[in-house]
């Protein structure tokens, strides 16, 4: 996306993925996202830099608060 120079709307970690937004060519909202496989309580949502290195991503991404697998009811 950065590469080709497409207009990125929004970006977002959303803990459990991290995912960016862009319009096609009919103006239709299109999300790309990447699952990170992380359990995060939602709703969560912090600004997504693209322009930090993949390094610098994913260690603010190891930085939040991880549920467990299994949440006892």
């Amino acid at each position: 996306m950065l590469e080709r120079e497409l207009p990125i709307k929004l970006t977002s970690d959303h803990g459990v993925s991290l995912a960016f937004y862009f319009d096609d060519p009919d103006g239709n909202m299109i999300e790309v996202y990447w699952p990170t496989g992380r359990h995060v309580k939602q709703p969560f949502l912090k600004p997504l830099d693209l322009n930090q290195s993949d390094e610098a991503i994913l260690a603010s991404i190891a930085t939040e608060a991880v549920l467990p697998l299994e949440i006892p009811f």
